[in-house]
């Protein structure tokens, strides 16, 4: 049997040029973060454990059948879905209208790639007249004063 390759929607694809956009990490990279989440994903169920959906919280998938549509067969599954206390107190600001969460991300992100700028342009100053000097490559990373558990 030929394997072929993952196949991503139209959402998934928005999801993965905004997430790039937003880090400065290629697509690809994207890509493949959520395609090796996935395959964590896969193991989890198959070590019969709830499948964890970080941030938001955890999803019980039980098999119950297979059916055949168009001519392809799928598994029919059930599934619980658990929210985290995270998803919860996001939620909760966002209809309260306080969005203290999304702030505190947006704050550390936004704070974080100006930190990287201010010392790339640091670093790129002291290197100016060497010319023969490579650009350094972009890190990315979330800052690690947000855990989401924070009360």
């Amino acid at each position: 049997m030929q394997q072929q390759p993952l196949q991503y929607s139209e959402e998934d694809r928005f999801i993965f040029d905004n997430i790039s956009l937003l880090t400065g990490l290629t697509f690809e990279q994207i890509k493949n973060v959520f395609e090796f989440h996935l395959l964590f994903q896969l193991s989890q169920y198959l070590e019969g454990k709830p499948i964890t959906v970080p941030y938001l919280g955890t999803l019980d998938v039980k098999y119950s059948h297979d059916e055949i549509i168009r001519g392809h067969k799928r598994a029919v599954l059930e599934t619980k879905f658990k929210d985290s206390e995270l998803l919860k107190r996001s939620i909760g600001e966002i209809e309260d209208g306080e969005n203290t969460t999304i702030l505190s991300i947006l704050k550390n992100f936004v704070e974080s790639q100006l930190l990287y700028l201010i010392q790339e342009e640091s670093h790129n100053a002291g290197t100016r007249n060497q010319s023969n000097r490579k650009p350094r490559k972009r890190e990315f990373s979330f800052p690690r004063t947000f855990t989401g558990t924070e009360d």
